[in-house]
């Protein structure tokens, strides 16, 4: 099982950045890294962030899939699982 990380750019709100990661916690796949980028001192904006991201993981040759994600985003338990199955 190849990891996958988990790249979130967060701005300003917690509560949706908490509930972002509490639906990671509960994927049925397990092997994941999460990158929060956060955006609230500096403001480096979206696509500065998640370059950021990139630029820890990319160079991993055993990383075959990044995953991007707004803070908003609440994945469902088998959202890693079916992403994977789609990309074989």
């Amino acid at each position: 099982m190849n990891q996958i990380p988990i790249i979130i750019p967060h701005f300003k709100s917690e509560e949706k950045l908490s509930k972002c990661l509490e639906a990671i916690k509960l994927q049925s796949y397990l092997n994941v890294e999460v990158f929060v980028r956060d955006n609230n001192e500096d403001n480096i904006l979206f696509t500065a962030a998640i370059n950021e991201g990139l630029k820890k993981f990319s160079f991993d040759e055993s990383i075959k899939h990044i995953l991007i994600l707004n803070q908003d985003c609440y994945l469902q338990a088998d959202t890693l699982n079916s992403l994977i199955e789609t990309f074989k």
